[in-house]
């Protein structure tokens, strides 16, 4: 296979290359922090504060008893998997496109509802504690990173430290807004009333065609909104023009002051605002080029920064808005979220699981590029995160001449791709700001990104069924390029693919239609309400939103003979047939009913010991709107839904999730048996020699290493607990970074290349010159078959790490390189890869291999024999009791001698694991089949005539080993014994006995001898030996 030259620069080895690098290469601007961190599992606070506090942290406790901080828990939902699983259930109960992205907002944000749960709340509990010590002020959880925010002190932060399931404890940094303002008059419009901005793009054009983005939701997260602005009131979509009725609740939200009607007190967010949906009622001031939009807002920033913490309550509540009691909706998240603010240059990923996951959901993610300030001087390689992610969609500025800002912060990304993506108009910008009134001379990316949301709205519009990745395409690809001097051809780092074209975007997709409108109501006591709803057309599953004020909607579709679906939350939904004319309009209203609300309930409990368990997180994986529920101390739940079919999730700690299909209808009655989980260590596996011959980086961050890892064949499945890595310093620069990221990907490529991403990216710190251990047990990565542990640079030339590889002897042919996101075999001039990985095994039912089910045994002394997992212990039951137990040794084999009882015997071998049971094996029955005791070849046979003081031999032979046996002498026809009492006879070999008499004197005619033999279950039989005895 080849491998990729255009886009990465090719790995080279440290030894090889030091002389040649050192004059060509310009030294990385990240600094990074030195943490000596020892490879043993953190068990101690103190510990675990260095590893996993920064610097900047510590030093903020130095001033300050009680600090804000920001806990980053290792384990990340997988999100992807459930959004797959929702286009299959979708694609096979053919749903239409609205209800697939619910159900896909729904799967998204269980997912990380599911995964935050689980991993928090040890720490939820020790935080709640300590808030009742008086050592916490406040804390909050965060489900779309999986993180907390939490005030407390150093001693507090440190004891978190400490919790495995916590990755890093991080300072709560600030982020700035975009903006800057120039003295310049204001522009004119060769339109009236239509700002100049809003000509540019072409998005007038549009409006007299009757696209405006009605019925679709930009959001901002930005300074807040003067929500009664004339330009801006009659857009909130928390008012209601038609009764001058308001209602914040799931349309406003106050991060930083918790304010609960919308304000502005730095006018950035109103001006951001007004360049997307503003317009007065009387068509006045068009400074908005989506008029018809509706909006909502996020407050993060006051006085031009922005905390960390409260950019991810934002970030959580444009995915799954709230109300003013925390009910959450993701029905009611926006289509797109306008982001004009960010933070410094270069790689810095704290906010790319936000915009990842956001993108997941079906919401645009558009980010402002960012301004020259005092602390970013512009020029190659400046774009601001969050901005220069991959998944961000970044907008550069231009002015009236279309050309680029000398303030608009230039690429390419630090992951080597041409940023920004597009340029809009960002150049003495009017919109409105507060007290009700407009400004001119607005310079920035600020100004240019909310353009760009808008003409997202207008997609939407004509196609609510777009992905993000379809409208990234469509922008990109008519958008009107624009090169200078200094950038000659296009696409490049200064415009992007060039200025954005609203017209264009959306002719698109709109070529020889015919228009399909009307109105979808509810009705209610007598009156037809509105309802915010979707129209869609279930043939190609386009679909427009309704406007949530009147009801109304408008769906430009191809011609031809189509069926369209009005629905709703809540609501029933209803289809009708029509007919799409070219340049023609066709009328369909709709009615939709409500749907009924139904219940289910039940009892959870251990599928081992039967035993109720508390504290069951139970939530519906297709409808994210309904909270979840928890398991009270007798394991039982009741959750109350609109009637329906789902997936009902049940999860805690210890135990694997249970997914369980489930229809409400009324009242319903579902029982869950969770399975508890085990597993035990099963060593490491690795392909290189250990001997340490080079070591190898990449220029820059971002690509990396890999080695295929396979399990033994005996083996289908394992637990990945570590990832097990050798670096070396080269001493390439005084200063070392230690930082770098783990991931762990299937096998499910092409020719058993990677396929899927199964944890990861997941930040570690090295131990230079030796194995560093990366603790991976709390993410719970299950791999069937082989898989490939990951390692990626994070750092750049020079002070990124070295990844020591052997000589090559031999070379495994496992090793690949990781480049612009795909996989290619490694060079064999490198040597292996020194990478490795620890897996365990989830602990197997015990199998009884001997004796097998039913068998007969005459001998009741057998040894059970069977397979289980090394290190656990099995109890072996026999008919329900215990009666014997051994360990299970390292070859997965375990033996117990048993004596089994007369009849059936039901064997059952039961492992145990830390004095948990973990399993049963199935039961073996055998049976124990007893002959009666048998007496042959009795001597004497013959008759004998003896003296006083003689010895005569009595013996036989039997069936019965280890019996009990004696005789005695009578005379004939008399039942009392001439012995004076039963004389013992001894078992001399396996079912032979032998005993001796001492002729008495006493003179007997004809004496008999009988002998009695009793075997171990107590059966008797007595003979008598036809040889008679004469005493002389």
């Amino acid at each position: 296979m080849k491998r990729k030259k255009q886009h990465h620069m090719r790995l080279f080895s440290i030894v090889a290359a030091l002389i040649m690098v050192f004059s060509l290469l310009t030294p990385g601007l990240a600094n990074a922090e030195l943490i000596e961190r020892s490879s043993r599992y953190v068990n101690d606070s103190e510990t675990a504060a260095k590893e996993k506090m920064s610097n900047r942290l510590l030093a903020k406790f130095e001033k300050d008893d009680r600090v804000t901080f920001l806990i980053k828990f290792k384990e990340k939902a997988d999100t992807t998997k459930a959004i797959n699983q929702t286009k299959d259930i979708a694609k096979k109960e053919k749903l239409s496109a609205n209800k697939e992205k619910f159900m896909q907002r729904s799967a998204v944000v269980s997912e990380l509802k599911a995964t935050a749960h689980e991993e928090q709340q040890s720490v939820v509990k020790y935080l709640e504690q300590e808030v009742h010590r008086g050592n916490v002020e406040s804390f909050k959880s965060y489900f779309i990173v999986n993180g907390m925010a939490v005030t407390a002190t150093k001693e507090v932060a440190k004891k978190i430290a400490a919790f495995s399931e916590v990755e890093k404890v991080l300072p709560n940094e600030t982020r700035q807004l975009f903006v800057s303002t120039t003295k310049e008059n204001s522009l004119n419009s060769n339109l009236a009333n239509v700002e100049w901005n809003v000509e540019r793009v072409g998005a007038p054009a549009l409006w007299e065609k009757g696209i405006n983005g009605t019925g679709v939701v930009v959001a901002s997260i930005d300074s807040g909104v003067q929500w009664d602005h004339p330009a801006l009131k009659e857009k909130y979509r928390g008012y209601n023009a038609a009764t001058g009725e308001v209602n914040h609740d799931f349309n406003w939200f106050d991060a930083t002051a918790g304010r609960s009607v919308p304000y502005d007190d730095l006018a950035h967010g109103t001006h951001v605002t007004g360049t997307m949906v503003g317009s007065e009622p009387d068509g006045s001031n068009k400074i908005g080029i989506a008029p018809g939009a509706k909006w909502i807002a996020v407050k993060a920033f006051s006085e031009t920064s922005g905390s960390d913490a409260n950019l991810l309550a934002a970030a959580e509540w444009i995915l799954a808005p709230t109300d003013s009691k925390g009910n959450t909706r993701v029905d009611m998240a926006p289509d797109v979220v306008n982001n004009s603010w960010g933070g410094g240059p270069g790689l810095d990923e704290w906010y790319r699981d936000v915009v990842k996951e956001w993108r997941n959901a079906g919401i645009f993610p558009t980010f402002s590029a960012g301004n020259t300030s005092m602390t970013n001087n512009g020029g190659p390689g400046s774009v601001a995160n969050p901005a220069n992610y991959p998944e961000a969609f970044a907008v550069g500025a231009t002015d009236s001449n279309d050309i680029v800002g000398d303030f608009s912060l230039r690429g390419p990304s630090p992951y080597g791709e041409i940023k920004p993506d597009i340029s809009a108009p960002g150049a003495n910008i009017r919109s409105s700001i507060p007290r009700s009134d407009y400004e001119s001379g607005w310079d920035g990316t600020s100004m240019a990104a909310p353009a760009v949301s808008a003409i997202v709205a207008l997609l939407y519009e004509v196609d609510a069924s777009l992905s993000v990745d379809k409208i990234e395409e469509i922008l990109i690809k008519t958008a009107t390029p624009l090169t200078d001097k200094e950038y000659p051809e296009s696409p490049n780092d200064g415009y992007g693919y060039g200025l954005v074209n609203a017209y264009n975007a959306v002719s698109s997709i709109r070529e020889g239609l015919g228009i399909l409108e009307g109105k979808v109501v509810q009705t209610n006591e007598g009156s037809d309400l509105p309802i915010r709803g979707k129209v869609s057309v279930l043939e190609n599953r386009q679909y427009v939103n309704t406007n949530p004020e009147n009801g109304a909607y408008k769906l430009a579709h191809a011609i031809g003979n189509y069926t369209v679906q009005a629905e709703a939350y809540g609501y029933q939904s209803k289809q009708q047939s029509v007919t799409f004319e070219k340049d023609k309009v066709l009328q369909a209203d709709f009615t939709l009913k409500e749907i009924p609300k139904g219940t289910v309930s039940g009892v959870i409990t251990d599928e081992k010991s039967g035993e109720a368990v508390e504290g069951v997180t139970l939530l519906l994986i297709e409808d994210a709107n309904i909270a979840p529920v928890s398991t009270d101390k007798d394991g039982r739940y009741t959750l109350t839904a609109y009637e329906g079919t789902y997936t009902l999730r049940a999860m805690r700690s210890g135990y694997h999730s249970q997914d369980v299909k489930i229809t409400i209808n009324g009242d319903s009655h579902v029982d869950i048996d969770l399975k508890p989980f085990f597993t035990y260590p099963g060593g490491e596996i690795g392909y290189d020699n250990g001997i340490v011959d080079a070591a190898s980086m990449y220029f820059g961050g971002g690509a990396g290493w890999a080695v295929k890892m396979s399990l033994p064949k005996d083996k289908k499945s394992a637990i990945v607990t570590d990832g097990v890595f050798r670096f070396k310093n080269k001493k390439y620069s005084d200063t070392v970074g230690t930082e770098f990221s783990v991931e762990v990907w299937d096998a499910s490529g092409s020719n058993g290349l990677p396929g899927k991403k199964l944890a990861g990216p997941i930040t570690a710190e090295a131990v230079l010159d030796d194995w560093t251990v990366v603790d991976l047990r709390d993410y719970n990565i299950k791999v069937d078959g082989d898989f490939y542990m990951v390692y990626i640079q994070t750092l750049n030339y020079p002070i990124a790490l070295g990844l020591a590889t052997d000589n090559g002897n031999p070379y495994m042919e496992r090793s690949y390189q990781y480049l612009d996101g795909e996989f290619y075999p490694a060079f064999v001039e490198d040597g292996n890869y020194m990478i490795r990985a620890r897996v365990s095994y989830e602990v197997d039912t015990p199998v009884i291999t001997f004796p097998k089910h039913d068998e007969v045994f005459k001998d009741k002394n057998i040894m059970v024999e069977g397979t289980a997992s090394p290190t656990t212990t099995i109890k072996l039951m026999n008919n329900n009791k215990e009666v014997g137990t051994a360990k299970v040794g390292d070859d997965g084999k375990f033996t117990i001698p048993t004596k089994m009882t007369k009849g059936e015997n039901k064997l059952v071998a039961v492992s145990m694991l830390n004095g948990k049971l973990t399993g049963e094996s199935d039961p073996v029955t055998v049976s124990l089949i007893k002959e009666k005791p048998v007496i042959k070849d009795l001597k004497p046979a013959i008759d004998q005539n003896v003296f006083p003081g003689e010895k005569v031999e009595i013996s036989f032979q039997s069936n019965v080993i280890g019996g009990e046996a004696n005789f005695e002498v009578k005379l004939p026809a008399q039942k009392n014994a001439q012995s004076s009492s039963k004389n013992k006879i001894e078992e001399v070999d396996p079912g032979v006995y032998k005993g001796v008499w001492t002729v008495p004197d006493v003179k007997i005619k004809n004496a008999i001898i009988q002998v009695e033999l009793t075997d171990a279950d107590g059966n008797r039989v007595t003979q008598k030996a036809k040889g008679k005895l004469t005493i002389n």
